[in-house]
């Protein structure tokens, strides 16, 4: 969206034949897997542990789409979680130019495979989420196929105590109660929405 713009200003001037504003502040949209809405300042919290392995490449298909759409005046940044957490790109968000979202897809694309066990865990979740409200987003998508440390629940309430912080979780392809009511729990706490992501979802 936007690339053929050469800078900024160029890239900016296409946000009004989207549409995507929210009331009256002219806020863009963020969209993943149908979930989102009204954000400026966004950041991706995606598994990678070794149980996604069979549709990895349909996440990171369905994550570079997701970004695609994000407009100039957005800001980004994703962290992937699998027995540790790394950034993606640099230690703050990043503008959401043609550039910055081709950087971010292609080092998803070559540098993250689906490896490691993170189930019960809570370091790796834990570090996920610090870096994620180090960067000041408005809005955190988590994705994951299965359960984390129940403690996960406090440091992220200690961390977005103030509320202004939406989490959309979403349950990936693994139907299992025990992990999808802490992400719903995790969703409904901090004023976002949960989804369970079906094997027919994916790549849509």
């Amino acid at each position: 969206v936007g690339n053929s713009g050469t800078n900024g200003d160029a890239e900016g001037g296409n946000l009004a034949p989207y549409g995507s504003t929210q009331g009256g502040g002219g806020v863009p949209k963020a969209s993943f897997y149908g979930t989102g809405g009204a954000a400026t300042r966004i950041v991706y919290i995606l598994d990678h542990s070794g149980s996604m392995i069979d549709n990895f490449d349909y996440l990171k298909k369905d994550a570079a789409k997701s970004l695609q759409n994000l407009l100039p005046v957005q800001f980004v940044n994703i962290i992937m979680v699998s027995q540790t957490a790394e950034t993606v790109g640099g230690n703050q968000l990043e503008r959401a130019t043609a550039a910055t979202k081709a950087s971010l897809i292609e080092k998803l694309t070559d540098n993250f495979v689906a490896q490691g066990q993170n189930d019960d865990l809570l370091p790796p979740f834990q570090d996920a989420f610090e870096r994620a409200f180090a960067m000041k987003p408005e809005m955190i998508y988590f994705l994951t196929d299965g359960h984390f440390d129940p403690a996960l629940m406090d440091v992220v309430a200690r961390l977005n105590k103030d509320k202004k912080v939406k989490i959309h979780t979403l349950a990936f392809v693994n139907h299992d109660a025990s992990y999808e009511d802490q992400l719903q729990a995790l969703a409904k706490s901090n004023g976002g929405t949960y989804k369970f992501i079906s094997q027919q979802d994916l790549a849509k």
